[in-house]
């Protein structure tokens, strides 16, 4: 580690690259409210579901009503992560470790203003649903994303998001683990990320912030972000502890974060500020006004390029949930409710089915293992698949369609009756059953 002025200058020289590089929106960022006034029917359905829960009962197996949904799967919201995506494809322009840090730290505190108003839940992902989408970056690299709900008790999904211009590649899980603590919800983001930095041959791992939804008995719903998530790199020393700070219960603000950069666990920088605003950097135990890092409200965002819907796979969320989406958006709630009573419904069928004949579910892209820290991860093994070679190109172009095309279209998680899934069994497993023995 360098001297305090060392240090500085590299900050200083990092600072004024990234003004160089920095591509602002045309129009500031309309602020997006993080509470919501609830009427007398929602009101009254959150006091039918939560009356009889106690402090600490686990919210994971409890049926959200639409009222309160987002309409989108979280194989979908996850992809928030990367509305500044050009942040990460900036990390290995760095020639230092510590910009690196920085870097890294920036993009991952970027994203978290984007959000719908108000305080909406999105969809449980089904078992072995599959979401994947591009980013055209504007230095002419391509950032894929590629999600698939691995478990559904718990609720697990496997994410990687790679762009091999740059090198970079991150494979992760997320598990919202919810509970009921009153008049607020808390969902736990357990789980963990690993960014590669191949160029580097470096590894960042990271863990996930917990979300709060305040004032579901009492006061209007505020949504808050919450918790200590960090990113660690064991081959450079460096770190970034975070602290999401939750509003004092008198005085202080909303949506404040504080950041410590460190070295070998001495406390080097701070990075602090407002996550849905402006964020500064300065040396750690200077008592002096920051530098500009990052403003939320002007920062370039990223379009998604997303899968036709003639090319969606149907254990996509444009599939599994079109029905459920299009009636919420048509503020149809009775439709809605149906709608996602018939994908649940469809959901115990198809695990009913499994139990009855013994058959264990696999992901079909990410593999379990362990970590070097004996903890569970998700590694991703679809490569070679025709799913992932279609996003290696431009959707739409060429080589995009000649992979689509090789998609097999197979019906495995959708609509299945008892008899295909016998079919299927005896196929793999040689077991003779008649068709009288499924009544």
């Amino acid at each position: 580690m360098g001297t305090p002025k060392d240090i500085l200058d590299e900050v200083q020289d990092y600072l004024e690259n990234e003004k160089k590089l920095t591509e602002l929106r045309d129009e500031e960022e309309t602020h997006v409210e993080n509470t919501e006034v609830l009427g007398s029917r929602q009101k009254n359905l959150l006091f039918q579901i939560l009356g009889s829960l106690k402090l600490g009962t686990s919210m994971t197996s409890i049926l959200i009503p639409v009222d309160f949904l987002e309409p989108r799967s979280l194989t979908e919201k996850l992809t928030d992560f990367l509305s500044h995506c050009h942040l990460m494809a900036r990390i290995v322009e760095y020639d230092s470790p510590l910009k690196r840090m920085i870097a890294i730290t920036k993009w991952y505190l970027s994203a978290f203003h984007v959000k719908p108003p108000g305080v909406k839940k999105p969809y449980n992902p089904v078992l072995g649903e599959v979401y994947r989408c591009n980013y055209e970056m504007p230095d002419g690299s391509r950032t894929t994303y590629f999600a698939e709900q691995v478990k559904h008790h718990p609720p697990i999904t496997a994410v990687l998001i790679e762009n091999k211009e740059k090198q970079f590649e991150l494979e992760g899980w997320y598990y919202p683990r919810t509970k009921f603590l009153g008049n607020s919800a808390g969902s736990i983001g357990d789980g963990k990320m690993k960014i590669k930095l191949s160029k580097f041959n470096e590894t960042y791992e990271g863990t996930w912030p917990d979300m709060y939804a305040r004032g579901i008995l009492i006061g209007s719903l505020v949504m808050e972000i919450c918790g200590k998530p960090s990113i660690k790199c064991a081959e450079t020393g460096y770190s970034a502890e975070i602290d999401f700070k939750a509003k004092p219960m008198i005085g202080g603000d909303y949506n404040v974060v504080h950041v410590h950069i460190k070295k070998d666990k001495k406390n080097i920088l701070t990075i602090y500020g407002k996550w849905n605003g402006q964020l500064f950097i300065r040396p750690h135990n200077k008592k002096v006004s920051g530098d500009l890092l990052l403003d939320t409200t002007k920062e370039l965002i990223i379009p998604k390029c997303t899968i036709p819907e003639k090319d969606q796979l149907l254990n996509s969320p444009a599939k599994v949930w079109s029905k459920v989406t299009a009636a919420i958006l048509n503020n149809d709630v009775e439709a809605a409710a149906r709608e996602k009573t018939a994908v649940e419904e469809n959901q115990r069928n198809k695990v009913a089915v499994r139990e009855k004949f013994n058959v264990s579910y696999s992901p079909s892209f990410f593999t379990e293992t362990k970590d070097s820290k004996g903890d569970p991860f998700y590694s991703f093994n679809g490569r070679e698949s025709p799913e992932f070679r279609s996003l290696d190109s431009k959707i739409g172009s060429p080589d995009y369609l000649k992979f689509t095309s090789s998609i097999r279209h197979v019906d495995e998680f959708a609509h299945i009756d008892e008899l295909q899934v016998h079919k299927k069994v005896e196929h793999h497993l040689d077991m003779d059953v008649s068709e009288d023995d499924l009544d």
